[in-house]
């Protein structure tokens, strides 16, 4: 009778760069080696792989039918808005904001994003965040946040809707802003580049809640467009050059 050997399968990371970050797509080679050395080819196990650590800089309340940091616009006939526990988006979700009506003039809300406060440690502690604020490091708001990446559920009750717009950006001006998605009157929802152009243009149906994720690259100043964690395009250049962080963000309707 021949004598069984258990194999004791080796994994080596091949090709890892030093300087990976988690906001960027990357090429990851994994190879499969016995206890000598040797190539396994007929390994059939099956391998995670995932990331060690996830930090939430900052998250909205609407779980609990709270505003968090954002201000509704106080223009009577213009929005109205409300939490809604019946439509809500998936992966365990109990109440969605809605926002409806609205103009090309205006937007429905903004918010600002914390930064220190006057008065704060200057030997570097963290700033002291509103209530509203949930944060898992109050450190990155150190007026100029940089996230790696901003991730939200959205959908409109129109195929043809000009509306659902979000905006980030050092303000809330046009010339400050680094990233606007939005859903277009063709069907279809991307980032709005400059002549009206729509990067990453993918189509979109009424009543579907999608999963979209933005990933920031600051050095090269571009976005990578993500739609239910399907890369739609990326090395999208931000909105105006010029911005470096984002301090306010917006959310709005043209119809």
């Amino acid at each position: 009778m021949g004598e069984v050997v258990e194999l004791r399968p080796r994994f080596t990371w091949v090709g890892l760069a030093p300087d990976v970050t988690t906001c960027l797509p990357f090429l990851v080679r994994l190879s499969v080696e016995d206890e000598d050395g040797k190539p396994l080819s007929d390994y059939r196990n099956t391998v995670t792989i995932q990331a060690v650590t996830r930090t939430v800089c900052l998250v909205e309340g609407f779980e609990r039918g709270s505003l968090g940091l954002w201000t509704p616009a106080f223009l009577p006939g213009h929005y109205e808005h409300g939490f809604d526990p019946t439509e809500c988006a998936p992966d365990g979700s109990e109440h969605s904001l809605f926002l409806k009506g609205g103009n090309d003039s205006n937007f429905g809300m903004t918010l600002k994003l914390p930064s220190p406060l006057a008065g704060d440690d200057p030997e570097g502690a963290p700033p002291r965040l509103p209530k509203q604020a949930e944060s898992e490091d109050p450190s990155v708001f150190d007026g100029a946040f940089r996230p790696d990446s901003v991730s939200f559920y959205v959908r409109t009750d129109s195929g043809q809707a000009d509306a659902g717009h979000f905006i980030l950006g050092e303000s809330n001006e046009v010339n400050k802003r680094v990233a606007q998605f939005q859903f277009t009157e063709d069907g279809r929802m991307g980032l709005l580049g400059t002549g009206g152009t729509t990067h990453g243009a993918t189509p979109y149906v009424a009543n579907r809640w999608y999963l979209v994720e933005l990933r920031f690259d600051w050095e090269r100043k571009s976005v990578a467009f993500y739609v239910d964690r399907q890369l739609q395009q990326r090395h999208i250049a931000f909105r105006r050059e010029t911005s470096s962080f984002i301090g306010a963000c917006a959310l709005g309707n043209r119809d």
